[in-house]
């Protein structure tokens, strides 16, 4: 099953509702960044334990660092990657947790 919404607002309810496996979280939203998402996540119980994997054009070294500091497992930049190389990865990462 897969959801994509365009606001950190939105995601947080809508995890919430559906419990997912693995997130996706790109830096950049409409109402909040992605990493005020994760910290949010990360101080909510019923929240705290998806595995999220962080998306990002920024190359700054130090948001990636953050990402992981905060819990992400990953901290992916788009712009060197191709979607079927992102969705490989997630593939990865979700036959590695069976």
């Amino acid at each position: 099953h897969f959801s994509a919404v365009e606001s950190g607002q939105a995601g947080l309810e809508a995890m919430r509702e559906d419990g997912p496996d693995l997130l996706l979280l790109d830096i950049g939203l409409e109402d909040m960044d992605g990493l005020e998402v994760l910290r949010i996540m990360k101080e909510d119980k019923e929240l705290s334990e998806i595995p999220v994997i962080m998306l990002s054009n920024m190359r700054e070294k130090d948001k990636g660092s953050e990402a992981r500091e905060l819990g992400a497992i990953d901290y992916l930049l788009k712009v060197h990657l191709l979607p079927r190389e992102v969705v490989a990865h997630v593939e990865r990462f979700l036959t590695s947790q069976k």
